[in-house]
């Protein structure tokens, strides 16, 4: 069974984040470049939004942003 690409890069972020436990979306950018996911391609603030929203939707995790703390 092949997992669609979409649902990798939302493990990928869930994982991301769950090891940091707290980190910055500077930081998340830097992982993900890193990644073979993105292709050189950075992850745009609108695309970890959505990826958050759906996250939430298809998990249940929810995603807290702190911006005082970046």
């Amino acid at each position: 069974m092949k997992i669609p690409a979409k649902f990798k890069e939302y493990i990928w972020l869930v994982n991301t984040i769950r090891k940091a436990r707290r980190i910055t979306f500077a930081e998340i950018n830097e992982k993900w470049l890193q990644s073979d996911m993105s292709e050189g391609i950075e992850l745009a603030r609108s695309t970890f939004a959505r990826h958050k929203d759906a996250i939430e939707d298809i998990f249940g995790i929810y995603i807290d942003c702190d911006r005082q703390n970046g």
